[in-house]
Parts: C-alpha cells; sequence; structure tokens
C-alpha cells in the first residue's frame, strides 16, 4: 500500500524539481505518485505530497535529490492550504 509524504523544497531552481525526482527514481528503480490535481503540482510552490511504496524510497529521495530540503510521512494530509 501506498503512503503519502510530503517533500519540503528549497526555493530554488523550481524548474529542476520534477527532473531530480524522475532520475532517483530512475535510478533505484521505484515509482513515484504525483498528485493528480495541477495546483498541487505548481513546481513554485514550497511544499509537494508524493505517494512511495516503501519508505527507503523516501530516504533515497532525501539523500539524493538536492532540491529536497526534508521529506515527512504522514497518514493524513488536507489539500486546502488554509488547514495547513
Amino acid at each position: 500500500m501506498a503512503r503519502k509524504y510530503l517533500l519540503h523544497y528549497a526555493v530554488a531552481h523550481p524548474e529542476f524539481r520534477f527532473p531530480d525526482l524522475q532520475s532517483v527514481s530512475e535510478l533505484f528503480d521505484f515509482k513515484i505518485t504525483l498528485p493528480e490535481e495541477e495546483d498541487a503540482r505548481d513546481p513554485h510552490k514550497p511544499f509537494l505530497i508524493i505517494e512511495l511504496e516503501e519508505e527507503i524510497h523516501a530516504r533515497r529521495i532525501a539523500q539524493r535529490c538536492i532540491l529536497v530540503k526534508s521529506v515527512v510521512s504522514s497518514s493524513t494530509f488536507d489539500q486546502k492550504s488554509e488547514y495547513l
């Protein structure tokens, strides 16, 4: 079962966020599920919620993605920013 993770990004180079994630997932051969809503995938926002199958994948992202400041696991998320 996939688990949701919150990625906190550095403010710099938003155009490299998705290529950075994709390269790490290809290197370690795992799938990243991005949100369906286009607004939730906005590269200019500092947060992104993704789904991963295993915790080790979140660790790999935290270790290898240069633009990710932190990775937080949680069982509850709300897409509306006024509730965050």
